[in-house]
């Protein structure tokens, strides 16, 4: 607490009082803090990137991953991806239309994983300018 400090310190604090009162327990203003706080928990306790357990991304993913006008802007960017990934992969048209934004972006992401895993997915299968906009996705 502020007003428990504020006497050894070298300046003064304002509206000490009204300040703890909003911060609470909190160290910062709107729940802030200097380090991530999972508040969920991924089955996987050796994936440190998913946020499948997140119960707030899911909810607010569910309303946009099948809405196509969410990411109509960025069609291009599929467009311009398209045959470096559909030959990365080895899919057909069929299933490369059938893909939206969101399921082509999963594909981009597993392209440069595994390119800096070591595999050598720029160098095979992308010019300098589509691999980076792959990294844009």
């Amino acid at each position: 607490m502020i007003a428990a400090v504020t006497k050894s310190l070298p300046f003064n604090v304002r509206d000490a009082e009204k300040v703890n009162e909003e911060l609470g327990a909190d160290a910062l203003p709107n729940r802030a803090v200097a380090v991530p706080i999972f508040v969920y928990d991924n089955d996987d306790i050796l994936d440190d990137v998913s946020y499948d357990g997140c119960p707030y991304i899911n909810e607010v993913e569910a309303a946009r991953l099948n809405d196509d006008s969410v990411y109509s802007d960025y069609d291009w960017m599929m467009d311009r991806d398209r045959e470096p990934i559909q030959k990365e992969y080895n899919l057909t048209d069929d299933f490369m239309d059938s893909l939206n934004y969101h399921h082509f972006e999963t594909l981009t992401d597993e392209a440069v994983a595994l390119d800096f895993e070591g595999a050598p997915e720029h160098e095979t299968y992308f010019s300098d300018d589509e691999w980076e906009l792959t990294h844009e996705f």
